[in-house]
């Protein structure tokens, strides 16, 4: 028997659309909340701004 996992702060930052939407779909339907930030700089602007327990990132991002 698994133990769940309890609901999480997370940022998820893609200049893809699609990744964005679909992680967040997905993560909100497992019970956590969800910021998306669409480039570097504005994932930088809600990490100082709010406390998050993960981060889902590219590797390769526009403006860093």
């Amino acid at each position: 028997m698994t133990t769940p996992i309890p609901s999480q702060h997370i940022l998820v930052v893609d200049d893809e659309p699609t990744v964005r939407d679909a992680l967040k779909m997905l993560l909100t339907f497992d019970g956590h909340t969800i910021k998306l930030a669409n480039d570097g700089p504005s994932a930088l602007k809600k990490l100082s701004a709010h406390k998050f327990d993960v981060v889902f990132t590219d590797l390769k991002m526009h403006g860093l």
